[in-house]
């Protein structure tokens, strides 16, 4: 049952009139008055029943857009904050990525980390893990570009129709981009953390430790001459991605 207040009032809809409505056969069907909406939502009746009365009383969608959303700001809230969790998720692997990448550097800085320069049991003569702790500094850049919050951006559409849209498709598609990168970075940390326990041999770490430098150790051996790293890196990614390292990294008790 239509609620008092959404009751037709005497008189045209001059706002649809105004934004081109008028004649519009089915737009307005019931010719419900903009008033009677704006009365509405200055008593702060809810959005879903605004929009629950509008499509029982045969306002199509074209017009509840442009009466409910544009005319009176209801999608600002409800279209952009649909893009928000894709931001934050997009913020959250920057943040992943950029920590993993600074903890590479640390383990190829001699002067922070106590290790031979680069990771490599000969420096000056090879190169080590330079070049793959540049690539993972250049994939954080790289989601850096990506993490730019899709939700403050709108372009209008279908005519002024859609005068503010969400972005969340773009929001959304960038993050398996993104994914991939953060994959990259801590596959690159693995192989330079696996590195770097190999320098302190015959000392072991922790039994969870030890067992994930072993599983890396099974398909990919210790850096000491120079190698071409992407068959590694792809390795090392291969197990992120697949979880092994998180099934490693669980705690008792912790789903």
């Amino acid at each position: 049952e239509v609620p008092e207040i959404f009751k037709a009032a005497p008189g045209g809809c001059h706002v649809c009139s105004g934004n081109g409505y008028k004649g519009r056969v089915g737009i307005h069907e019931l010719m419900v008055n903009c008033e009677a909406i704006v009365e509405a939502i200055n008593k702060e009746v809810e959005v879903a029943d605004l929009k629950r009365v509008c499509m029982k009383s045969g306002m199509k969608t074209m017009h509840q857009d442009s009466m409910l959303k544009v005319k009176f700001g209801l999608t600002t809230m409800e279209d952009a904050l649909s893009n928000v969790p894709a931001d934050m998720i997009a913020m959250g692997l920057c943040e992943i990525g950029s920590i993993a990448e600074r903890r590479i550097a640390m383990l190829v800085d001699p002067a922070l980390s106590g290790l031979p320069a680069f990771l490599t049991p000969r420096p000056g003569l090879n190169s080590g893990f330079m070049i793959p702790q540049v690539t993972a500094a250049a994939l954080v850049s790289e989601n850096k570009q990506r993490a730019y919050p899709a939700s403050v951006d709108s372009i209008p559409t279908s005519a002024n129709q859609e005068d503010h849209v969400s972005m969340a498709a773009h929001g959304a598609r960038r993050l398996q981009g993104m994914t991939n990168n953060v994959a990259g970075v801590l596959a690159i940390e693995y192989l330079a953390a696996a590195q770097g326990c190999d320098f302190h041999a015959p000392l072991k770490s922790s039994e969870t430790l030890e067992t994930a430098r072993a599983l890396l150790r099974a398909t990919v051996p210790t850096l000491g001459e120079d190698r071409y790293l992407h068959p590694d890196i792809a390795r090392a990614q291969a197990m992120v991605t697949a979880g092994e390292l998180a099934a490693l990294a669980l705690l008792p008790g912790v789903a």
